[in-house]
């Protein structure tokens, strides 16, 4: 099981860039989507379990994949780290 937690030293990063998720979900989605991530990091340390609760709540149809797709980026970027 991988938690992910945000990253503790948050300064000097990147901004998100539009990585192309599966192609089905449309831009304003995909943003939504990160929005959300950020949304439930902010809290502290999550599951994927809970991510994919909050994103269906928000009334975000994103695939499993496309939510990996938006953590792998987060954590490549630094925003997030897996521990």
């Amino acid at each position: 099981m991988t938690i992910l937690a945000p990253d503790p030293a948050p300064d000097a990063r990147p901004g998100l860039r539009g990585t192309p998720l599966r192609g089905d979900l449309a831009e304003d989605d995909t943003r939504r989507l990160r929005r959300a991530v950020v949304s439930v990091a902010r809290q502290g340390p999550f599951l994927l379990s809970e991510l994919r609760r909050h994103v269906r709540a928000q009334g975000i149809c994103a695939s499993r994949a496309d939510v990996l797709a938006v953590l792998d980026e987060m954590v490549r970027l630094g925003y997030l780290r897996r521990t």
